[in-house]
């Protein structure tokens, strides 16, 4: 014989409720680099335009960095060392290896001084030639790192 017809669909269920939204992650890191040249000539004092210079001949020994406010390019940036703060960190960085690297932290109020800044640090990381220390003149990398601050969201 013949089948029988099908029979009709029921009614959908109700959606069940929507969970509770997670708990925000914790806030990222974001970070600015600039070229410059290292100077292991001098010890203090002006590092010299587009350089770095270290306090100790041991540079993961210096406790301060003085950077020039002009790049090795020739730009300016001045307005975003004076932003540095006590507690933020820094990497310097052969620019064509990475292995070759130094990790600072801020332990001061950085100080502005004609047309380079101070920054007192402490070394808490380094790798290959960073270690060994850099060698006049090498093309580095000065990368600021900053917390991402979080999104403040106001009640309305």
């Amino acid at each position: 014989g013949q089948s029988g017809y099908s029979g009709y669909s029921g009614i959908s269920g109700y959606s069940g409720y929507s969970g509770y939204s997670g708990y925000s992650g914790a806030s990222g890191l974001s970070s600015t680099y600039y070229t410059y040249n290292a100077n292991t000539l001098s010890l203090s004092g002006n590092p010299g335009s587009g350089k770095v210079l270290w306090n100790n001949a041991t540079q993961i020994s210096a406790t301060q960095i003085n950077v020039s406010n002009l790049t090795s390019d020739s730009i300016d940036i001045s307005v975003f060392l004076a932003l540095l703060e006590n507690t933020e960190e820094f990497v310097i960085q052969d620019q064509t290896n990475s292995a070759n690297n130094q990790k600072w932290l801020v332990n001061g109020t950085p100080t502005q001084v004609g047309t380079y800044v101070t920054i007192p640090a402490t070394l808490i990381g380094s790798g290959g030639t960073g270690t060994t220390g850099f060698a006049n003149n090498l093309p580095v990398i000065f990368a600021v790192v900053k917390p991402r601050r979080k999104d403040i969201r106001h009640a309305g």
